[in-house]
């Protein structure tokens, strides 16, 4: 049997700032507060799936406050941003979050904890 050559295709470049390895590793990072998924947990919808996503933005910025939420860190998670947006707003009357809306940008949230100083938010 011969060898066919030139019919493999071209592995398609990563831009230089994409690494595979970071999109993969994705992690929660803690302490969570207990009392507050669970506050999170009772309220309708998504909006468990909404805290969740926050933490895990707490996690990448290490902060609780000034969080943005950019579509790329939501999209695998909400096909639209009006279902995010409504989860948020769920967490914010819940006293979970302090949201900071913006026509045409990402919204900025501040984590809410009991025992944190929250004078950042």
């Amino acid at each position: 049997m011969g060898h066919v050559t030139g019919c493999l295709l071209p592995e398609p470049e990563l831009p230089v700032h994409a690494d595979p390895t970071r999109r993969k590793n994705r992690f929660l990072k803690g302490p969570i507060p207990l009392e507050w998924l669970q506050r999170a947990g009772g309220l309708p919808g998504d909006t468990l799936k909404a805290g969740v996503l926050v933490w895990h933005a707490a996690g990448l910025a290490r902060s609780q406050a000034g969080l943005t939420l950019p579509p790329r860190l939501w999209q695998g998670w909400y096909r639209d941003r009006s279902t995010l947006y409504r989860a948020l707003e769920r967490l914010e009357a819940a006293g979970l979050v302090v949201v900071d809306r913006r026509r045409g940008r990402s919204p900025t949230v501040c984590i809410v904890t009991e025992t944190e100083d929250n004078h950042g938010c």
